[in-house]
């Protein structure tokens, strides 16, 4: 698949999210269980999410990582000097091309659909994996 600009870019992450709930309706009815990762955006993707949530009745359990906004300014200005990513993504490199306020935490606040754990990431060194696991499996586990 080509690439082109930042625009482009934008148009084939819609896309992707369009084809994505698109999967999770297919999923959905026939009853399968699906696990979702996005970086969702609360204003728009929120009332879309519970909205499926209601249609099919299912149990939403939401994983928001969360950082000190310095780390996640860092991590961000980072991933967009790196040259890991493909250029599929045509990311903006100058930091001054993003909003004001772009990485602020309440612009990427939690879905708040379901049930949801907000897990600190700002040193992956103190994540508690098992407990964030043992925790996901004992909320599944009450619905069934």
């Amino acid at each position: 698949m080509s690439h082109s600009d930042h625009d482009w870019s934008k148009r084939l992450g819609e896309a992707s999210l369009l084809v994505m709930f698109h999967l999770l309706d297919q999923l959905l009815k026939v009853r399968t269980g699906v696990i979702l990762e996005s970086n969702f955006h609360s204003m728009t993707d929120g009332a879309r999410i519970a909205a499926i949530s209601a249609q099919y009745n299912v149990q939403i359990v939401e994983l928001h990582c969360t950082a000190r906004e310095d780390i996640i300014e860092d991590r961000f200005l980072n991933r967009l000097a790196g040259t890991s990513r493909h250029p599929g993504h045509a990311e903006k490199t100058d930091r001054e091309t993003f909003p004001p306020g772009f990485l602020k935490p309440h612009n990427h606040a939690a879905l708040e659909i379901g049930t949801t754990h907000k897990i600190e990431t700002s040193d992956f060194s103190q994540v508690a994996y098992d407990a964030i696991l043992s925790t996901v499996l004992s909320d599944l586990s009450e619905t069934q």
